[in-house]
């Protein structure tokens, strides 16, 4: 039997066997890990929906529930949204018509639902179907929401093909390189061979010709290679899942966080009015500290929020003197001096998305320049194709070995810092189909710039 015969399978079949073990194992990772993220962010929408509706079905402001219900729609995958009163009964569908108001649906999980004090989920006919209790103080309603899993399987079945045709061109490419070494050995035999001929033949000292088996080094640096490539998925997955983990906790916490805050901060302000005739200069110093550090909270939770709630873009023509007027902190430091270009562009953007982007800039160069005197300064300007912002401040800069992780997630060098402010601001930018840099100052000091494209479709 040839040499071909025998090398082929040892060679080819060890690598069969580990890519359709790769390929069930990965399939099977990643139909687990999507099914998660998905369940993740569906969950996080149905329980920020529930709380924005608290206030309306507690006052049964059936246009608010309606208007609140349109918006959690634009999130995509919603099929139908239902909000019930605490007896059952349906407020409203969310349609214009609203036929079945006043109704009591007899459906098993809607019963279930009306029964169960926390929230509950189940899969069938290619839908997630949810249900979360809206409370303020007692039961107040059930909000039923219908998630459609189509994007989910289409992605399963996308990824399950590419896997596929990954395993067969691994295949393919594995067995033209056991083809290449069996010739390669089989020449190498009959150089053997040769040899032994001329020795056969009475030939004295007959030189062998050279022998070389480069090829199975080059076998071994791509399996290296595919080693290399499964352990860098593997690891994305961790990190996914991780992210997915705390994404879920933090918008969590951020929504019960959010409500006290604001009864701080009001009562702060209602003390404050009322005691403004009293002279004293402690009582007013702690009163700036609570604002200050209240609006320290208000902001981390909002990186949080806007870390986790990703929308639509809604793309306006903006006025860089609207930016300007709405992302200076409500409370800036009495050491720092804020100041900006007096030049006036237009901007194609999301104004909301981007007045996020620019406060978390601002408030990250008040966090460098600390408690010593510091300047920021704000400068809008615009070439051909970009509408640019840099935010410059002349605080003690970023040190040259951490600069390309500061816009990884969860990574801070701050005590109070999230780790999520300069990643949301690149997530944001990027979905504009713009870009944002961040360098040191020849003297001293960091620049951050964004540049938003003039031109709509370079989002596509």
């Amino acid at each position: 039997m040839r040499i071909l015969y025998k090398i082929v399978p040892i060679i080819l079949v060890p690598i069969i066997i580990f890519a359709v073990t790769y390929h069930l194992t990965f399939t099977y990772v990643l139909s687990d890990t999507i099914l998660d993220s998905t369940l993740m962010e569906a969950k996080t929408i149905g329980k920020l929906t529930a709380g924005e509706l608290e206030n309306p079905v507690y006052f049964l402001d059936v246009e608010e529930i309606t208007r609140i219900i349109k918006n959690a729609e634009k999130a995509g995958g919603i099929l139908s949204i239902i909000v019930l009163d605490s007896e059952g009964m349906i407020i409203t569908d969310g349609t214009n018509e609203n036929p079945n108001i006043g109704k009591i649906p007899k459906d098993l999980f809607t019963n279930n639902a009306i029964a169960n004090d926390d929230s509950i989920h189940i899969i069938h006919d290619h839908t997630l179907q949810m249900s979360f209790p809206i409370v303020i103080t007692e039961r107040i309603g059930t909000l039923i929401i219908d998630y459609s899993l189509e994007d989910y399987e289409t992605i399963i079945r996308d990824s399950e093909d590419i896997i596929i045709t990954i395993t067969l061109v691994v295949a393919v490419i594995a067995a033209t390189v056991a083809f290449r070494f069996s010739n390669e050995i089989s020449e190498q035999i009959k150089k053997i061979q040769k040899y032994s001929h001329k020795i056969a033949d009475g030939e004295i000292n007959p030189q062998i010709e050279n022998l070389d088996i480069d090829e199975l080094k080059n076998l071994g640096k791509d399996l290296k290679i595919m080693e290399e490539k499964l352990e860098a998925t593997k690891k994305e997955i961790i990190k996914s899942e991780r992210l997915s983990s705390i994404g879920e906790l933090s918008s969590r916490l951020a929504h019960d966080l959010r409500n006290p805050l604001s009864v701080i901060k009001n009562s702060i302000y209602v003390l404050e009015h009322h005691m403004q005739d009293v002279k004293d200069d402690m009582l007013q110093k702690y009163f700036e500290v609570l604002k200050e550090e209240t609006e320290r909270i208000n902001h981390q939770i909002n990186e949080v929020l806007g870390f986790i709630k990703t929308r639509e873009l809604q793309i306006t023509s903006v006025n860089s003197s609207e930016l300007l007027e709405k992302c200076i902190p409500e409370i800036i430091p009495k050491n720092i001096e804020i100041s900006n270009s007096e030049k006036t562009i237009k901007i194609n953007g999301d104004k909301e998305l981007l007045l996020i982007v620019l406060r978390n800039l601002i408030q990250n160069a008040i966090q460098a320049i600390g408690t010593k005197n510091g300047k920021i300064f704000i400068d809008f300007s615009e070439d051909e194709d970009w509408s640019i912002v840099k935010i410059i401040d002349d605080g003690p800069g970023i040190p040259e070995k951490i600069m390309n992780d500061i816009f990884e997630p969860l990574y801070t060098t701050k005590q109070e810092g999230t780790g999520l402010g300069l990643v949301t601001c690149k997530t944001v930018v990027e979905q504009h189909g713009g870009v944002i840099e961040v360098e040191n100052n020849p003297d001293v000091g960091v620049t951050f710039t964004v540049k938003i494209p003039k031109r709509l479709d370079k989002l596509e």
